[in-house]
């Protein structure tokens, strides 16, 4: 609840923090500022009244149903992208010597 504390100390007494024991609260304990403990040389200027934490209960979680899968899993489809085509190429001449070949075989029989 509470995330800053003022104090009162000479600039090299500082602390860096001041660290607060809430292992021993319980739901619905509230540790104030009169509990924390600072080093020597340092005051807490905040009300001694005032909450620094408050422990609350668990909100109840949500309980999500899990999402069926589909039984089957589809291959992914794979997308290329495609050259032109150009005149004179291997690929050309790749059908011409097919067309050849189917040739000399109607001529065979």
């Amino acid at each position: 609840m509470l995330h800053e504390l003022d104090v009162s100390c000479l600039p090299t007494q500082i602390p860096e923090r001041i660290d607060a024991d809430v292992s021993a609260l319980m739901i619905g304990d509230v540790l104030t500022v009169a509990e924390l403990r600072v080093p020597e040389g340092v005051r807490l200027l905040n009300d001694p009244g005032q909450a620094v934490v408050t422990v609350a209960a668990p909100m109840a979680e949500e309980v999500v149903a899990p999402v069926a899968t589909a039984a089957v899993t589809a291959e992914p489809e794979v997308l290329t992208e495609r050259k032109p085509k150009e005149e004179g190429a291997p690929a050309e001449e790749g059908k011409k010597g097919g067309e050849r070949e189917k040739e000399k075989a109607k001529k065979e029989k």
